[in-house]
Order: C-alpha cells, then sequence, then structure tokens
C-alpha cells in the first residue's frame, strides 16, 4: 500500500473527527453512543494511517493495512447497526456501545469527544415534548415549526415525525403565513 493511502487515511479520519466536533458544538448536534463509537473508529484509523507512514518496512505496510481494512469493516458495521437498529430502539438500556466507550474509559479521560450526550430516543421524546408544550388542550392551535430538511428526507426523521401528535403538514413559509393569517381571522 502506498504511503498516499496512508496519509489520506489519516487525513480523512481526522476531518471525520472534525467534522463529527463542528457539528457537536457548532451546531450543537449532540451525539449519542454510536456515533461517539464511530469517533473511536476514526481515531483507531488515524492512528493506523500514521503507523503506515512511519512503518516503512512492507511487513508494517501489511500489518497497517490489515488493520485499517478491519477497522473500516468495523466503523461500516458500527454505522449499519446505528442506521438500522439504534436509531429505532426507545430503550434507554446500555447498548455495545455504551459499554466499549464506558470500557475503556474514553468518556472520562476525554468527554470533549468521546462522551455520548444523547441518544437515538431522546430526539423522539424532546421532540413530543415540544409539541405537548405548544398544544396543551384539544382546542388549542399553534404552528410548530421544524427547519430540518432531514425531518423528511431522512428514515429517522419520518419516524421522529410519526412520534408527533396529528398535525397538518406544511411546506413553505407562504404556507405558513397563510395559516397564522387563518388563526388571527378566526379570533
Amino acid at each position: 500500500m502506498s504511503r498516499a493511502v496512508f496519509g489520506f487515511t489519516l487525513l480523512a479520519s481526522l476531518g471525520a473527527i472534525a467534522a463529527a466536533l463542528v457539528t457537536q458544538y457548532g451546531f450543537d448536534m449532540q451525539p449519542c453512543p454510536w456515533c461517539v463509537l464511530q469517533r473511536l473508529v476514526f481515531a483507531a484509523l488515524a492512528l493506523v494511517g500514521l503507523l503506515g507512514l512511519l512503518w516503512r518496512a512492507r511487513t508494517g505496510r501489511r500489518v497497517a493495512a490489515t488493520l485499517g481494512v478491519v477497522l473500516a469493516a468495523l466503523g461500516v458495521a458500527a454505522a449499519l447497526w446505528q442506521h438500522v437498529v439504534a436509531a429505532h430502539s426507545t430503550s434507554c438500556n446500555l447498548t455495545l456501545a455504551d459499554r466499549i466507550i464506558s470500557g475503556a474509559q474514553l468518556d472520562v479521560w476525554l468527554p470533549q469527544v468521546f462522551a455520548a450526550t444523547a441518544s437515538c430516543a431522546d430526539a423522539a421524546v424532546s421532540l413530543k415534548q415540544g409539541a405537548g408544550r405548544l398544544i396543551r388542550h384539544e382546542d388549542d392551535r399553534g404552528l410548530l415549526v421544524i427547519g430540518d430538511v432531514r425531518m423528511r428526507q431522512m428514515g429517522y426523521g419520518r419516524r421522529l415525525l410519526r412520534a408527533l401528535p396529528p398535525m397538518k403538514p406544511l411546506d413553505s413559509e407562504a404556507q405558513a403565513l397563510a395559516w397564522l393569517d387563518e388563526l388571527a381571522a378566526a379570533r
């Protein structure tokens, strides 16, 4: 395997961790345990990239390449598990990801990077609570605005929307303003 591949692995892995941290601290998208586990996989892949760059012997590069392939497969498996299983879970039980992160004590040593501060179930509960604060009685009316396109485009977003009480979806700002005009006229 060439030095360029190991260099790319190192930089791409560090870039993925940086992107995760930007979304967490810049956009307040708190990570679940599976997100944190994937950060760990990317950190390990970065180390493998560095190992491949530094260990110039043919054996060293083979070892680094093998480790890289195994870690990449583990990362894909974790991402698939998160998307297919964990995103459907409403349980607060400890998951395999929780056990790995806390067992390695990464959440204690470097909590800014490896502490899981959300769960896949938290989003549904928070969204329901927000809607419940808006609509408290059957005759209440209100406008709940969710300005995240992933709510309609991604499977997990559609599941979150189904968790809400029945509401008429509006597709544009113009529809929302018209609805507010109707509400004002009815009072």
